[in-house]
């Protein structure tokens, strides 16, 4: 993305990364996603989703109950500038 903004005459003024938590375990997230929540989705197969969510499914039940992984998410925040002509 910055390549392409960047050859379009952008310049990168900053670039920085949050995370954000989304559920306490892989128990919690394996629920949460389930039923196919988020748009991003819509892009992989039937099959595709099914099995990564069997993988998930078998991470979560793995997971250790007294001691769950939190699932955190990364979100990047890119600024821009550009010259006024």
């Amino acid at each position: 993305m910055i390549a392409d903004f960047t050859a379009a005459g952008f310049t990168v003024t900053q670039l920085t990364s949050v995370t954000q938590p989304v559920t306490a375990s892989l128990r919690e997230y394996h629920a949460r996603l389930a039923t196919r929540p988020q748009s991003k989705f819509t892009y992989l197969t039937d099959a595709e989703f099914r099995e990564g969510l069997q993988q998930l499914e078998h991470d979560a039940l793995a997971e250790p109950p007294s001691r769950p992984a939190p699932v955190n998410e990364r979100y990047d925040v890119l600024v821009l500038t550009t010259a006024r002509h």
